[in-house]
């Protein structure tokens, strides 16, 4: 035997044991050591039944996501699943952790299933823009029926073992380890010569009608956008319609037809980049402490979100300023957001009273002496209190450089940017100075990834990962209008793209003049950025009270649309800028959203080959989760991968007069010569 499968045999009953690693992932060679054993075991005359179990922390988490990118390898689930269901000796799987996707189309095709009382399943496919590829969708309708199991597979979510719509799938849910109670049920099945399979199983069909009115149900609520909801709808309204082998080839055949469409390797890629996100080399081995004590430092909008997210964590909360007054305005925005949380009974009275208890607010410095956790905006002075040695001091992005901020308040510190909204944060970046002490570090992750967020680490500079992107896209579609688009396009354009708003929209929902900031952060206030003239411009216009709306956009009713008077005013400011003769018949030749895609590109590679982030795939899950970027395209460098990069390289040729944005980074050159792409 190899491995990763343990075999032996305990009072003639075959003990079939997973055994690689902590999550028993079912890569093809566990597939193909799965069935060598489970052969052995039918052939062997002195074994009467089976059992099939896992090692490490789960039963199995079903297939590595690699393997749908890369193509799927012999034996197949449905292989192992038609060798253990058509065994003629009875199979019982034991599970315990946790039994997802495969690993639970395995329990399924077992003759009867025993397992710990905290066992978690599901078939989570869908979260991955997947359907089930392992006759999920026909084995456990066969079981719970129609509405347990739309449930479980429209939702992708995981429920424990003793939810009652699962009852008919175990035959023993028990406390602490079930591979002994597993082999006595083997035995015992074995010895009464006669066990059920689960594609022969009719409970799930005993009300005909039910399982009908639960499919017309959902299929009513369908839209023309929802395909992988109605193609699980087809498998188990087929489970119910066809023969068992027949309904299998449906579900295969809709499985692999999905696996194989742009949208699912787009979600796929999406999931498997949060999680290589967690992975951070220099934090190995590094067991992060708790934070008890935050204190927040400054006045920053943020400030009352980041305080609610810590309170409704058990933190107690410090809010410091320059001036108590100061402080206090902000727990008073705390107050009111705890109040409008009761009055939507979101919370109730006593709730909101513990956690306000633990909020504090004021000038005293002293606060900083046993903080865990130190989140600054700076505007404050600190001169130089000693914060404990494994403090995470954390400057927030807009507020300086963490090294200035750490020289003038004697502490080591890292920069930090938490996207909004705070107080349930989708995303952090983090990026530490040579000097953060690690303990530190971990402590900062280990906080936000608690809170339910994304953390990237990512090199300091300004703007850090996300606002460098932003800038980028906002600058480029700045230019694009000064040579001649519609503002209108272009934010069509990166909609299409897969943004959810536009370049122009999202400045005017930030602010005008915070946009512009934000820019000139990233870039530097004396960069040569002609393009920003043009949102001067609008600033201008909007202090001056002769632009009425928001910028770009003006409030029609509840519709929002281009400013009246934009396009004549554009019209205006470009005839006096001497310099756009010559950028005008630029911008005719590329579409759009080819240019507004080949600017992010450009951007994102000169930051992978400088070591702004730790891999390329951070880039994309910092635009979808950050940005709100189309997460069946996976990231503006999966679509890029998909589309192929030639096209963008050619639209930064033609572009390149205008900006240096264009000017394509030679590893771009590199990749179309040698027809490299960003992800295998």
């Amino acid at each position: 035997m190899g491995s990763e499968v343990h075999y032996s045999v305990e009072n003639g009953v075959a003990v079939i044991r997973m055994t690689r690693g902590a999550e028993n992932a079912l890569v093809p060679d566990m597939r193909a050591e799965l069935v060598d054993a489970l052969k052995q075991a039918i052939a062997d005359g002195d074994v009467s039944a089976l059992t099939l179990s896992g090692l490490g922390r789960v039963f199995s988490s079903g297939i590595d996501l690699e393997e749908y990118n890369s193509g799927l390898q012999q034996p197949w689930v449905t292989d192992v699943c038609q060798v253990i269901e058509s065994s003629p000796k009875p199979v019982v799987a034991s599970l315990h952790g946790a039994a997802l996707g495969a690993g639970f189309e395995l329990a399924l095709s077992a003759h009867a299933r025993v397992a710990e009382a905290e066992t978690k399943v599901g078939l989570p496919e869908a979260r991955l823009g997947m359907l089930p590829g392992g006759g999920g969708t026909q084995r456990l309708p066969r079981l719970v029926g129609a509405q347990a199991s739309l449930k479980m597979l429209l939702s992708g979510q995981v429920y424990p073992v003793d939810d009652p719509m699962l009852a008919p799938v175990f035959a023993r849910i028990v406390a602490g380890d079930p591979i002994s109670v597993a082999i006595d049920l083997a035995g015992r099945l074995a010895q009464a010569g006669g066990w059920g399979r689960t594609a022969e199983a009719d409970i799930g069909f005993s009300d005909p009608t039910g399982y009908q009115r639960a499919i017309q149900s959902v299929r009513a609520k369908l839209t023309p956008s929802d395909t992988l909801e109605a193609e699980i709808l087809r498998c188990v309204e087929a489970a119910q319609l066809l023969p068992f082998d027949q309904a299998l080839e449906v579900e295969r055949t809709l499985f692999e037809a999905r696996r194989k469409s742009s949208a699912a390797r787009g979600i796929r890629h999406a999931f498997a980049a949060e999680r290589r996100a967690r992975g951070m080399p220099d934090l190995t081995g590094i067991m992060a402490k708790d934070v008890k004590k935050v204190v927040i430092i400054g006045t920053a909008p943020s400030h009352a979100d980041l305080a609610v997210a810590a309170l409704n964590r058990g933190k107690s909360v410090t809010l410091l300023a320059s001036e108590p007054q100061e402080a206090d305005a902000i727990a008073a925005r705390v107050g009111e957001i705890y109040q409008s949380a009761l009055q939507r009974g979101r919370i109730d009275i006593i709730d909101r009273d513990a956690r306000l208890r633990e909020l504090s607010a004021g000038d005293d410095r002293s606060a900083i002496l046993d903080a865990d956790l130190i989140l600054d905006s700076g505007g404050v002075v600190i001169a130089h209190t000693k914060a404990k040695p494994d403090a995470a001091w954390c400057v927030l992005d807009e507020a300086q450089p963490s090294q200035t901020r750490a020289n003038e308040v004697g502490n080591p510190t890292m920069a930090l940017r938490v996207y909004r909204p705070a107080y349930i944060p989708r995303l952090a970046e983090i990026a530490t100075n040579p000097d953060s002490p690690t303990e530190a570090v971990a402590r900062a992750v280990s906080y936000f990834s608690g809170q339910g967020a994304t953390v990237l680490r990512v090199r300091e500079r300004p703007g850090l990962l996300g606002h460098t992107l932003s800038a980028i896209l906002n600058r480029a579609a700045l230019i694009l209008v000064r040579s001649g688009a519609d503002v209108e396009t272009v934010d069509s354009a990166a909609e299409e793209l897969g943004f959810v708003r536009g370049p122009f929209h999202q400045m005017d929902a930030g602010g005008l003049q915070h946009s512009l900031q934000l820019i000139e952060h990233v870039i530097g206030t004396d960069a040569a950025a002609p393009e920003l003239d043009l949102l001067r411009a609008r600033v201008g216009l909007m202090a001056s009270g002769d632009v009425a709306g928001t910028g770009f956009y003006a409030t029609q009713g509840e519709a929002s649309v281009v400013d009246p008077g934009l396009r004549a005013w554009l019209e205006t400011w470009r005839s006096g800028q001497i310099d756009l003769k010559a950028d005008l018949s630029k911008v005719e030749g590329p579409s759009i959203q080819v240019a507004l895609h080949a600017a992010i590109v450009n951007a994102a590679v000169r930051m992978i080959e400088n070591g702004d982030v730790l891999r390329a795939s951070d880039i994309d899950l910092c635009l979808v989760k950050g940005y709100g970027f189309d997460r069946t395209k996976g990231g503006p460098l999966l679509w890029a991968d998909i589309q192929g990069l030639l096209p963008l390289l050619r639209t930064m040729k033609a572009l390149k007069p205008l900006s240096e944005i264009w000017q394509a980074h030679p590893r771009i050159e590199e990749m179309v010569k040698n027809g490299q792409r960003f992800f295998s």
